[in-house]
């Protein structure tokens, strides 16, 4: 067994406080009882402020630390070498680990991808060759400060800067072949691909200087009107030529507000840097998309071991990063199970499903409709709990506005009671994140574990839940609940439930003994367990 160790549990998101910070939160809590663990974190948090992330988290966090670190993956890194073993717990995360040990948490592979084929395959292998030809292939350019690690956002890749960011060119593209030459004398032509600001930023004035501060190009960003995002923006420049160049990108900060509230300042996003004469930046243009999908993954040799949240999550670590996962289930701590109401429950985040995998509220309402008006469920009703930042509230008024006369209960932002007692009444539990998704196509949006319905069935509500993703693994169709395909299946299977208590006894029983497998003392054994072992 390992000496009392200095370990560091770090996520992006506390605030949010949803199914992956209950994970993190729940790592640093079981390893508090023979460890000395501190939460790391962005927010300037005071002791009262970390126990009320630990009561929204419904965790124990007495003696956990808090400590809170500029946001820039830099920061981060160096406070990660101040301790003995550094648990990296944020989702998406690229983080390099600078303390002696190290331990990875995969909520899911955000990044990577698997080596191309078919058509994708032969547009890179004729992109090289080109490029190798025209000596469009440069050393490339390298951020030195005031850029953020770079976030998948739709189909392509983003790098969020801070408003100052440093981007250090390498050596010039070759001009081996290929007009322009005479031009060489003008400059070196770079353009960079800006991304995304947010529909009510307005005008955005980003401007491309020099190391001395000159400006080499301004361009102004506009978002779309009914869209979170703009299109893409071009920002062309001659740059002096020169070995290396320093650029420096500048623009107003908050034009973009993050997916949830993590202490960063955003200025504009950087989509690519393109770096040559028209024809080289085109097949820069053609190769780097493919290329960006399979990202530097380097990152991952820092640390000693990495641990996926399910077997689902697992298997698409090995494939879009070649890496042989451990699987360790987040600890779900049991709920109150009381004297069951004619309620039916949802747990999860409002937020659109165009922002990642969307808990599907919107879908529910409907379902809900269709068994309100067939009138097999008298008397029942429907309960939406879920957090909710600024970014949410559009889907929110959405979902509100869908539910009309329905006897439907929105619970914003709801403190841990409320859920606890939400959790005792409740009959039925529905979970449909991943509804109408492709899980090859898009497997980032499917529930890769599914905290919050073992939560449930711990509580005694059996679970009505996609079957798909982790929500197959957490309890098996007809022995401890039901898994459905669409909404027809998700209301016929409801109705089988409502029609037969004995069935719902049944299955109630059979899911509060599946939950206790998930328990915190079973994830607090096996968790001590992994880390005696890296730090052996």
């Amino acid at each position: 067994m390992a000496g009392r160790l200095r370990i560091g549990v770090y996520n992006r998101f506390w605030p949010t406080a949803g199914g992956g910070e209950k994970f993190a939160g729940g790592i640093a809590e079981a390893l508090a009882v023979r460890h000395d663990v501190d939460v790391i974190g962005h927010d300037d948090t005071d002791p009262a402020k970390l126990a009320e992330l630990a009561t929204r988290l419904g965790l124990d966090l007495t003696g956990v630390g808090w400590r809170a670190v500029d946001p820039s993956p830099s920061a981060v890194e160096a406070a990660s070498a101040d301790y003995d073993l550094f648990v990296n717990a944020s989702y998406g995360s690229v983080l390099r680990n600078r303390a002696r040990h190290g331990l990875y948490v995969t909520h899911f592979p955000t990044i990577g991808a698997p080596p191309p084929t078919g058509w994708r395959r032969f547009a890179r292998r004729v992109a090289g060759r080109l490029a190798r030809w025209t000596g469009a292939d440069p050393e490339g350019a390298r951020w030195a400060g005031g850029a953020y690690s770079p976030e998948p956002l739709g189909p392509l890749t983003h790098r969020w800067t801070d408003g100052e960011a440093v981007l250090q060119l390498g050596a010039a593209p070759a001009r081996r072949r290929g007009p322009g030459r005479r031009r060489q004398a003008r400059g070196r032509p770079v353009t960079l691909v800006l991304g995304r600001v947010t529909a009510d930023a307005g005008p955005v004035e980003v401007t491309l200087r020099d190391d001395t501060g000159a400006a080499l190009a301004t361009t102004t960003v506009t978002p779309r009107r009914r869209r979170a995002s703009s299109p893409l923006w071009l920002l062309r420049a001659r740059v002096p030529a020169g070995p290396a160049t320093v650029l420096r990108l500048t623009s107003p900060t908050r034009l973009a507000v993050a997916r949830v509230s993590d202490g960063r300042q955003l200025g504009v996003s950087v989509v690519a840097v393109l770096d040559g004469p028209w024809y080289q930046q085109l097949l820069q243009l053609v190769d780097q998309p493919i290329r960006a999908a399979a990202a530097d993954l380097s990152f991952l040799g820092s640390y000693d071991r990495v641990v996926a949240n399910s077997s689902f999550t697992r298997q698409w670590v090995r494939r879009l990063w070649a890496v042989d996962a451990g699987v360790l289930e987040p600890p779900v701590h049991p709920q109150p199970c009381g004297a069951k109401d004619p309620v039916i429950l949802h747990v999860g985040r409002f937020f659109s499903p165009e922002a990642g995998h969307g808990k599907r509220q919107l879908e529910l309402v409907e379902a809900f409709r269709r068994l309100h008006e067939r009138g097999t469920a008298t008397g029942w009703s429907l309960h939406l709990v879920g957090g909710c930042d600024d970014d949410g509230r559009p889907y929110l008024d959405t979902v509100r506005a869908a539910i009309g006369d329905l006897p439907v209960e929105l619970h914003v932002n709801a403190p841990g009671d409320e859920l606890r007692a939400l959790f005792a009444r409740a009959s039925v539990y529905w979970h449909a994140t991943g509804l109408g998704e492709d899980p090859e196509a898009h497997p980032e949006r499917m529930e890769h574990f599914g905290i919050a319905t073992v939560e449930a069935m711990s509580a005694g509500a059996v679970p009505v839940a996609i079957g798909v993703a982790g929500q197959l693994e957490v309890f098996d169709h007809g022995v401890e609940g039901f898994h459905f395909r669409d909404l027809d299946q998700l209301v016929s299977l409801t109705e089988s439930l409502v029609a037969d208590p004995d069935l719902t006894d049944r299955l109630r029983r059979a899911a509060r003994q599946r939950a206790e497998r998930y328990g915190p003392e079973a994830f607090r054994q096996r968790l001590l367990a992994l880390v005696d072992e890296i730090s052996g």
